[in-house]
């Protein structure tokens, strides 16, 4: 399991950036940006649909950049922007992916790396499978390390929510990851 995320980001750059320095916003971005590609790819499944809601997160958080509480983390801050980008593009679509479960290749041992890409392919279909919710708690806990406070307050929800939602994904995952023969995989 990934470590639990911590901010490192240089609490006067974020000032700078605050006051309306737009190399300072640059920069910040460039600490968190493949964080967030990560987290936005995981959620829309798409290169070219990820740069789209990156792109439009960065000018939500460019313009929202003023009203940043300096007591928050930038980065978890800037997770949420994200999270939230990608859900409207979701809802603009109407898309929450949809992958017969006999079209999810048997998932095998990773042996070699062709394996092992195989396995993320099909773990990326299953979390394809998933309502934006449930997808956006296992992205960021088992995905990105943040602990279940800082997905919690990424996503805008209780802690006990974010647990109920990672719990019922999990199980979701469980069930579309499953061999033919019943046995899970591990």
């Amino acid at each position: 399991m990934a470590a639990m995320m911590v901010d490192v980001t240089d609490p006067s750059l974020v000032r700078q950036a605050v006051d309306g320095d737009v190399d300072a916003f640059a920069k910040l971005l460039r600490e968190h940006d493949d964080r967030m590609r990560a987290v936005a790819y995981r959620l829309v499944g798409s290169e070219s649909v990820m740069d789209d809601v990156l792109q439009v997160a960065y000018l939500k958080a460019h313009r929202a950049l003023p009203g940043f509480r300096a007591d928050a983390d930038f980065g978890t801050w800037l997770h949420r922007i994200v999270v939230n980008a990608a859900y409207d593009h979701l809802r603009k679509v109407g898309r929450t992916a949809e992958v017969p479960l006999d079209a999810v290749p048997e998932p095998v041992a990773p042996t070699s790396m062709e394996d092992r890409l195989a396995l993320g392919t099909q773990l990326q279909d299953a979390l394809a499978t998933l309502s934006p919710d449930f997808r956006a708690a296992v992205v960021l806990v088992d995905g990105e390390g943040l602990s279940y406070a800082e997905a919690a307050e990424a996503l805008g929800v209780e802690r006990g929510t974010l647990a109920s939602r990672l719990n019922r994904a999990r199980a979701q995952l469980r069930d579309r990851l499953r061999r033919p023969d019943g046995e899970e995989t591990r």
